[in-house]
């Protein structure tokens, strides 16, 4: 991490986890657009890495002989956004949050008012409704339904701030340009109704990623630095964006000369034991299902790719993990042959005649 000077003012900072990997999440790059880095520069910002999280300091001399008024009023027009690239090779494989196209991008951002930290998330942990549809700065809005030729449309920040009015011209093309204002999040709205959201990125579109985009729109950015020179306020509000892990059909395929009826998959929760490697997966399996009981996690069933194997598949899918230190045992009757099992990886299969993802671990004896 680089040190902030002394006198540096923390604004916010922003922490990031992911399921995966069982907490922090550390292994990515922060790199704010263009645009970005020519604000901060203008207005005295610097965003500083330290491990997970990310803190926006206000730098010494940043008003620069500017009233403390005028540097908010500032601040409540400008957007900031940093590219968050993921760094391990399997991101979009083990995340559970897919994008169809460069069209689309995860974005983190905060909708409550004012600076007081909490999920730049909509749930616990990302999903699809955190994914935005992008647009570039300049574009045509074909809306599904022709509007009424004279009629008046508001763009809008996201918060519902007017950026401008646009006038209906083509009932079916609307020339929206945020050029003047820079990426961020927008609405085009009418009569109180929002015909379209999406995120305006100043970059030429990138093939389809799995990263995000960490957006700090003016409201907050405003709050922030009000509540940062208040007397009294010591503590930056904190706020957090979590990954979700990718659940997926784990199953296991046991090779060993043990009876079939002896053999189970429990959870496991000790520590201290340590396991084999699996072996590498190989041609995915087809299978044949049977019932589970209502305790199962596991249940047994018949690969007839792999007649040698005793094979387990998860009754529901599981969330993937890193580590196997908390997941699950080989129990012979009710005594523990393994543990704890490697867990699933990210070479993915289907299961006949179903669209959920599997994951093939093979145990050798």
């Amino acid at each position: 991490m680089v040190a902030p000077a002394s006198t540096a003012t923390a604004l916010l900072s922003a922490s990031f986890t992911h399921e995966y990997y069982g907490g922090d999440f550390t292994a990515f790059t922060a790199k704010p657009l263009p645009a970005t880095a020519a604000a901060c520069q203008r207005l005295g910002l610097q965003l500083l890495r330290d491990g997970a999280s990310l803190t926006l300091y206000l730098t010494p001399g940043a008003l620069r002989g500017m009233k403390s008024a005028d540097y908010r009023t500032t601040l409540a027009a400008t957007t900031l956004c940093w590219q968050i690239v993921p760094r391990p090779v399997d991101f979009a494989a083990c995340t559970a949050v897919d994008f169809t196209s460069g069209s689309q991008g995860l974005v983190f951002t905060s909708t409550v008012a004012g600076a007081r930290g909490g999920p730049l998330t909509v749930s616990a942990t990302a999903s699809v409704q955190d994914v935005w549809p992008r647009q570039l700065l300049r574009f045509d809005f074909r809306p599904a339904k022709p509007l009424k030729a004279g009629a008046t449309l508001r763009l809008e920040t996201n918060a519902g701030t007017l950026v401008r009015s646009l006038k209906v011209t083509d009932p079916w093309l609307v020339a929206v340009d945020t050029s003047e204002f820079g990426s961020g999040l927008y609405q085009l709205a009418q009569g109180g109704q929002v015909l379209a959201k999406w995120f305006a990125d100043e970059r030429p579109f990138p093939p389809a990623n799995t990263g995000a985009v960490l957006v700090l729109p003016g409201s907050l950015l405003a709050a922030a630095f009000a509540s940062a020179t208040s007397a009294g306020v010591s503590t930056p509000p904190v706020y957090t964006a979590a990954y979700a892990a990718r659940s997926v059909i784990w199953r296991y395929h046991i090779f060993n000369t043990l009876p079939d009826d002896t053999l189970s998959i429990v959870p496991y929760s000790g520590e201290g034991l340590a396991a084999p490697a699996a072996t590498p997966p190989v041609k995915p399996a087809r299978s044949r299902k049977s019932g589970p009981t209502s305790r199962e996690i596991f249940k047994p069933f018949t690969d007839d790719s792999l007649p040698d194997a005793k094979s387990f598949a998860a009754v529901l899918p599981l969330k993937l993990v890193q580590q196997p230190a908390r997941c699950f045992a080989l129990n012979n009757g009710s005594s523990s042959l393994y543990a704890p099992l490697p867990v699933a990886g990210t070479n993915f299969a289907r299961a006949e005649g179903s669209t959920a993802l599997c994951s093939d671990i093979f145990v050798y004896l």
